[in-house]
């Protein structure tokens, strides 16, 4: 990751009383309102089910849907939304992710990949050793990323630009990841951010680091 300067995050505005609050995927211009307690509605095109709600449709919703919890163990209480491309992600207060939508580049992190998962699947972490437990998500285009309680972060889904950050632009990745910190001075991160096709997390010393596609400078290194 190169180091970069700190900028703010207009696309996340999620407190941990399970309240989102102005949430709203990358690249929506409009923010989204306030809703329940833990509650999460999506009005957006379906096409891959990225509404959560069950059900694979064409047309838009132009009304809010209720994502499917039926199959998600415990109270399904959201306490972190992130929006991606034609994905979405949600991260439960026992830190378990789920993602749902189109998993065509391996973005849902279920193990899987290519089939596109109209109601929440949860991200495979059979490979993270130690703390599996997500305190943060995020998501860009085709990928998404998730900060875990010892500040490792795990990414996944594309990385044809290195977004994911693992050092590598081999392949997709169809579960999480560990960005590769090495080169750096840092042992973790405290945020994340994922954009279009970047990363970037922000130490506890207060540096910035990004990652993945820099073709509009995006990474902030001065290059």
């Amino acid at each position: 990751p190169a180091q970069a300067q700190l900028v703010a995050h207009p696309e996340r505005a999620v407190r941990g009383d399970g309240v989102v609050h102005r949430q709203r995927a990358p690249f929506d211009p409009e923010p989204g309102g306030e809703a329940e307690p833990g509650v999460v509605a999506a009005v957006v095109a379906h096409a891959q089910g990225q509404l959560g709600n069950g059900a694979l449709v064409t047309a838009n919703q132009p009304s809010p849907s209720a994502v499917d919890v039926s199959a998600i163990a415990g109270a399904g209480v959201f306490v972190d939304l992130a929006g991606g491309g034609y994905h979405t992600c949600r991260l439960t207060a026992e830190g378990v992710a789920y993602c749902w939508g189109e998993d065509l580049n391996g973005q849902l992190g279920n193990g899987a990949g290519t089939v596109s998962q109209p109601s929440p699947s949860a991200v495979s972490v059979s490979g993270i050793a130690g703390n599996r437990a997500f305190v943060q998500l995020d998501a860009g285009w085709s990928h998404s990323c998730g900060l875990a309680a010892d500040g490792t972060t795990y990414c996944w889904g594309s990385d044809f630009y290195g977004q994911l950050g693992n050092a590598a632009t081999s392949g997709d990745r169809q579960s999480p990841s560990a960005v590769d910190t090495t080169a750096t001075a840092i042992q973790g991160f405290v945020e994340i951010v994922a954009g279009y096709n970047h990363t970037c997390g922000l130490a506890a010393g207060g540096r910035f680091y990004c990652w993945g596609s820099d073709g509009y400078g995006q990474l902030g290194n001065g290059a």
